[in-house]
């Protein structure tokens, strides 16, 4: 997204300076230039990551309640190969972990959780994300009968949308949300929106790295950090232009 974003003002800067309008042409030079190396060497890349993290910083300690409910959003499968099954994506990883940690600390205090696992195929591999994350949770120790399945979501919002459905038909205290850092934001509003009160906890915390050489990290990190800002401004232009799903009424649950 950033890096085709400069290689088309490069292309425009160049454009300009071919057909003599000089003093456009090094002003668009010097802003794709200045955007390569403020996002290759880290500043910008630090000041979006912070600004949707800084919120998920500090990891609460939960005060479970008689009935838990741990939402695991989807990150991604990987197919290694044809022959073999999709496997837990990259960025899915310290999700499912959390979420193992966060299930046992519930039992230990007696009390009852589920396990609400978020997550379709969209990447048609065969298998849902959500199949796909309960071999790896029951392996590692959550109970079969306190997984639920939600296999329909293609996206963020979906999640919400599809969870609450399920939700609707539970006795729930309490709903623990977990996802990476950088994604919490708008998957909270995105919750928020269908009335489900959820503690947002992060699973991951991204960092830009500082550098007096562009590094192509940083262009990644800024390509999902945008990706994640986007995504909110479009709840918002969409829930004025009444495009959403209708929201619930507050505390629905």
């Amino acid at each position: 997204m950033t890096l085709s974003l400069i290689f088309i003002l490069f292309v425009l800067a160049s454009l300009l300076a071919f057909l003599s309008f000089r003093k456009l042409s090094h002003m668009v030079h010097g802003i794709w230039l200045a955007l390569f190396f403020l996002i290759g060497c880290g500043p910008i890349p630090q000041l979006l990551l912070q600004s949707l993290q800084a919120p998920y910083l500090e990891i609460p300690d939960v005060e479970w309640k008689t009935r838990n409910v741990i939402i695991l959003l989807g990150g991604g499968n990987t197919q290694v190969a044809k022959h073999l099954p999709p496997e837990v994506g990259f960025f899915a990883q310290g999700r499912l972990n959390k979420t193992v940690e966060l299930y046992r600390l519930c039992q230990q205090a007696a009390r009852d959780c589920k396990v609400i696992v978020s997550g379709g195929d969209p990447q048609g591999y065969g298998i849902s994300e959500a199949a796909t994350y309960a071999v790896s949770l029951q392996a590692l120790g959550v109970q079969p009968q306190d997984l639920l399945l939600e296999e329909q979501s293609m996206n963020t919002w979906q999640n919400a949308q599809f969870t609450y459905t399920i939700l609707q038909k539970m006795p729930v205290d309490q709903v623990i949300l977990v996802s990476s850092g950088i994604h919490l934001h708008r998957s909270q509003t995105y919750f928020a929106h269908f009335s489900m009160p959820v503690l947002p906890i992060r699973a991951d915390y991204l960092r830009a790295f500082r550098s007096a050489l562009p590094l192509a990290y940083n262009f990644a990190m800024t390509d999902l950090a945008l990706h994640e800002c986007l995504g909110w401004l479009r709840y918002h232009v969409y829930n004025y232009l009444g495009w959403n799903v209708t929201a619930t009424q507050p505390h629905a649950l």
